[in-house]
């Protein structure tokens, strides 16, 4: 991050734009054109069912620097979770077919479960658990981003993004963002974080959303025990890079509770339910051939805790998760979208989550 400060005083040849509802060309003294400069246009309003609109085409190349969503809807807290998951956000880099960021507008920035909760990080700020920002820098020689609502019912949407253009993003990679949930996972194999790609690049951060679930051999077991695993360059059965524990890898220790850093942090964590998120601003990964991410589903019986050899199980909970990485192009499709029973399926809200919920202005810190 001080790499920023330090290039902030760097005057340069860029152009910087801003792309919103009023202005969705980013034009130059196009902004403020509705109302007579009064009170701009930012919404999408309505956002109808089964709507797909296409938020920003630009034809040079840029960084995408901010991005801002509001996502509103008139059913109140106790829906909002399915607005999260099934409204969705697609980016097309470079004139690919297919998009390189797929992903529900909730996941993608920090946010598991569609629960909502005021958060701030390095690239993701929630503010006041309405507003959603991504810090993500998205270079690209030409952008399309699209936005879905899959929610089965009106939504509004409020939006701008911010980017430059004139950047050299010759030496750039792309921004890539996978969602994932297996719900449960498979018994017997780690869950895949980020399945095996192809390419060049360097992996970034890391969503995990958990539903811990009950079984008759781990009622009441900690299930943050898996190992994070990083296979880098041909790696086939050992990883060359892997943690000591789920909690771990999110840069916590002997359990998670909220909190929120920089780098890493766990927004929401109530009952059963866990949102969690890590950044690697500090320490990338890169990789020169292929990657693939996993983390074991293991857990911490602590009846057992004097046997080492049994104290640890495999658990077999609801995982969702979201890959963030930079690579070169052209890449391989993402995996296909699961529909919008699978995304949002077991998570409805429970009594004591809507009143949590709903007092928008507590912030995780």
């Amino acid at each position: 991050m001080l790499s920023h400060l330090t290039d902030l005083p760097k005057l340069r040849d860029l152009q910087s734009r801003c792309i919103t509802p009023e202005n969705p060309t980013g034009g130059k003294g196009m902004g403020a054109t509705e109302g007579g400069g009064w009170k701009g246009a930012p919404f999408i309003r309505p956002f109808n069912k089964d709507t797909t609109v296409t938020i920003a085409e630009i034809d040079d190349p840029g960084t995408i620097r901010h991005i801002w969503f509001a996502l509103g809807t008139e059913r109140g807290a106790a829906a909002d979770y399915e607005a999260c998951r099934n409204v969705i956000l697609r980016c097309y880099w470079d004139g690919q077919k297919h998009p390189s960021v797929e992903c529900p507008v909730g996941d993608f920035f920090g946010i598991a479960h569609g629960r909502r909760r005021a958060f701030t990080s390095a690239l993701m700020t929630n503010t006041n658990g309405a507003a959603m920002n991504s810090y993500l820098p998205m270079p690209f020689k030409t952008a399309r981003i699209t936005i879905e609502n899959d929610t089965g019912y009106q939504t509004d949407l409020a939006y701008f993004i911010d980017y430059t253009l004139g950047d050299d993003v010759s030496d750039s990679g792309r921004l890539h963002a996978l969602f994932k949930r297996e719900n449960p996972v498979t018994a017997g194999a780690d869950y895949a974080i980020l399945p095996k790609v192809e390419g060049r690049g360097v992996y970034i951060g890391t969503i995990l959303g958990v539903r811990a679930l009950d079984h008759d051999d781990h009622i009441d077991t900690w299930w943050g025990e898996g190992e994070v695993k990083m296979y880098i360059d041909g790696d086939d059965r050992h990883p060359t890079i892997v943690g000591s524990g789920t909690e771990d890898y999110f840069c916590s220790a002997s359990g998670i509770e909220p909190h929120a850093t920089p780098y890493s942090g766990a927004p929401y964590c109530h009952g059963r339910l866990f949102s969690c998120y890590r950044w690697h601003v500090a320490d990338p990964v890169y990789f020169q051939t292929d990657l693939r991410v996993e983390v074991q589903h293991m857990g911490n019986d602590m009846r057992l805790i004097h046997d080492p050899r049994k104290r640890y199980i495999e658990r077999i909970d609801d995982c969702a998760s979201v890959a963030f990485w930079y690579q070169d192009l052209p890449s391989q499709p993402l995996p296909g979208l699961l529909g919008r029973h699978d995304r949002t399926v077991n998570l409805e809200l429970q009594p004591d989550e809507v009143a949590l919920l709903s007092s928008k202005w507590e912030t995780v810190s």
